[in-house]
Order: structure tokens, then C-alpha cells, then sequence
């Protein structure tokens, strides 16, 4: 029968979240270098009727921010706290595509992270 070829390779180019066991929300390479490279802080925001994540990538620290931890390979930001006060699980990890999307409520563009909970 010969040797078949495999092509099934995940492509790690497109931009991916995730919300990890340890209550830290990480980005993969292609994520940070497209929308969180510039930034060292984010709020953290939550619509609860789509059950979404809404992160606004700041770099003023007003006391009330995250810090963002920018690697050569992702970045990673403490999200426990909020994933309690939200209710969101962490107990295994979820994955999502983020996208930019403006909120007019707050009057500024959030990275959105859906990660269908």
C-alpha cells in the first residue's frame, strides 16, 4: 500500500484565545502580534445575554487593569478573579477566535472572545 501522506496540520497562523485550568486567558502567537502586541494593560468586560468576554487593550493603568504578559511565543493575562465574579468555568480549557467588534455603550472597540459558554 505505500506511505500516504498527512495533511491534517493545525494552521497556528490564525489568531486563537483560550481561557486555561489556571484562570489565565492566553493568546497564541498570531493573536498577540495582530491585536495585543502595543499594550500592556486590559479591562475586562462582560455581556452576560451573549455570554461573552470583552476585553479593552489599554495602556494606562488606572488601578483597575490587568497586567499583560507579552512572551516571544503568546501572551497570557490573570483572568481568575473575573472568571469567578462571571461564573465562567475554567475547569478545562476553551478555546475561541477573537475579533475586534465596537461596543457603543462604552464608546470604544473591544477584543471579543466567544468561547461558546
Amino acid at each position: 500500500m505505500g506511505f500516504k501522506r498527512f495533511t491534517d496540520i493545525k494552521n497556528h497562523n490564525k489568531p486563537k484565545a483560550s481561557i486555561r485550568t489556571n484562570g489565565v486567558i492566553g493568546f497564541n502567537k498570531a493573536a498577540r502580534n495582530k491585536f495585543i502586541k502595543d499594550y500592556k494593560y486590559c479591562e475586562f468586560y462582560y455581556d452576560n445575554n451573549n455570554k461573552q468576554v470583552g476585553l479593552n487593550l489599554t495602556n494606562l493603568d488606572d488601578g483597575h487593569v490587568a497586567n499583560i504578559r507579552i512572551t516571544d511565543k503568546d501572551c497570557m493575562i490573570p483572568a481568575i478573579t473575573f472568571l469567578h465574579k462571571y461564573l465562567i468555568p475554567y475547569n478545562k480549557k476553551r478555546s475561541c477566535n477573537p475579533f475586534i467588534k465596537y461596543d457603543e455603550d462604552i464608546a470604544t472597540n473591544l477584543l471579543i472572545l466567544d468561547f461558546g459558554i
